[in-house]
């Protein structure tokens, strides 16, 4: 029972210091960062088309629609939309891995 100990101890021991390798040095948070780069170049060919924001299928969350971001906790009032201060349009960033 007690090697089982010792060699967990040493697996911890080296399993944090691999991750404080990876957390705090920059050459390797860049060799990670390469292996999931993509092998091949960008090109246009693999974007998908734009979705048409005209049609309200094409949003998330939209003024017209009953939808879970009418949502609101309990004893809080709904916000109408038709009466809201503001409108956020929020373009999600992508990151392209291949």
């Amino acid at each position: 029972m007690i090697k089982i100990i010792k060699l967990f101890g040493v697996f911890l021991v080296l399993f944090s210091g691999a991750g404080a390798v990876f957390v705090f040095s920059p050459s390797a948070q860049l060799w990670l960062m390469q292996q999931f780069a993509p092998d091949h170049p960008f090109t246009a060919g693999h974007a998908t088309p734009a979705p048409n924001y005209a049609e309200t299928a094409n949003w998330l969350a939209h003024p017209d629609v009953a939808d879970n971001a009418d949502w609101a906790p309990a004893g809080f009032p709904a916000i109408k939309s038709d009466v809201a201060n503001a409108y956020v349009f929020f373009i999600h960033p992508t990151a392209y891995l291949g």
